[in-house]
């Protein structure tokens, strides 16, 4: 559909923005509950690649991504969800409407699910457009993974993978251990002469720490070497190195940056963000946020108390918001 076609009846309208675990169940859900009720999914991409489990394609224990590859034909056939492919630009929170580039779309309530965008400000020399082109975040799924993947096929026996941390919180606390952990192994199984740098801003492993120890100390002792507290703040690119604190420079083969984070830039532009200057505080009950009214926010954009920003997180929150919704 494109805006020009969605002109809203009588019926109550809940408008989604973001098509990730947390939107689309939100999406989902509501019509489960309540059929009277019309849901347009916005979502710019044509198919959905899940960040959970690709760090078992970097590692090689999956041959390509399609099975993480997920289109959203089905979800609105069988939920009777309108789709609307294409990128909001703008919320109007007092004419309750949101601007694509066909047009505008009203809404009775607003669900925002627009995951996370990098604050790549706090690293010097870091360009969105094209660091990432040489030192892959792949910290969204797709193209940036299997970029990172090729890296590490690519790169001879002896070198040097660089994985840098950023403080938390950002999406999946777990994640760049994981991820670790799977390079690890391919390293110790295809290029055993290589070894793995682990810079992490936080002074510690963020999530299961005594088990990633243990693992670690058992599979991969002498490959993985850990660094906690070591926090990088300038990158060259050129170079393939990074900076911890502007004074030590640690170089690499390949290296893979996983930068600060924020809420996605879409609850910037609504007016959203908290004063931490990341992330949208919301209702924890609701979901609603608590700076504009009707509008809620749910998975790694939001505060949820000590929810860590997971898709199962992101799962349970658009349920409960769904719920409070209808």
């Amino acid at each position: 559909a494109t805006a020009q076609t969605l002109t809203k009846g009588k019926g109550r309208r809940v408008v989604v923005v973001g098509g990730g675990y947390g939107g689309t169940i939100a999406a989902k859900y509501i019509r489960m509950f309540d059929k009277s009720i019309e849901v347009v999914l916005i979502e710019p991409n044509k198919q959905f690649v899940s960040c959970p489990f690709s760090n078992l394609y970097i590692g090689g224990m999956l041959p390509d991504l399609s099975s993480l590859t997920i289109g959203y034909d089905k979800l609105a056939a069988n939920h009777g969800i309108t789709m609307v492919y294409d990128t909001v630009t703008a919320v109007d929170a007092a004419k309750k409407t949101v601007t694509v580039s066909s047009g505008t779309i009203d809404y009775d309530r607003l669900v925002l699910s627009p995951g996370v965008d990098f604050r790549a400000e706090e690293l010097e020399g870091y360009d969105l457009a094209s660091t990432p082109l040489v030192m892959p975040h792949a910290w969204k799924a797709g193209a940036q993974t299997m970029l990172l993947r090729k890296q590490l096929v690519d790169m001879p026996d002896g070198g040097t993978v660089v994985i840098t941390v950023p403080l938390a919180p950002f999406r999946c606390p777990p994640g760049p251990y994981e991820r670790a952990s799977m390079i690890a192994m391919y390293l110790k199984q295809h290029k055993p002469k290589s070894k793995l740098v682990m810079l992490d801003a936080n002074p510690d492993i963020v999530s299961k720490a005594g088990l990633f120890r243990k693992g670690w100390k058992k599979h991969y002792e002498g490959i993985i070497q850990y660094r906690g507290a070591q926090k990088v703040t300038a990158v060259n690119a050129k170079n393939r190195s990074v900076f911890i604190e502007g004074m030590e420079e640690v170089k690499g083969d390949v290296v893979n940056v996983i930068p600060p984070q924020r809420a996605g830039n879409i609850a910037r532009v609504a007016g959203l963000i908290g004063p931490d200057k990341s992330w949208c505080p919301i209702d924890g009950t609701t979901f609603e946020s608590t700076i504009q009214k009707s509008i809620h926010v749910i998975g790694d954009a939001c505060v949820a108390g000590a929810m860590p920003k997971s898709g199962y997180s992101a799962n349970s929150e658009a349920k409960t918001c769904a719920a409070n919704i209808v």
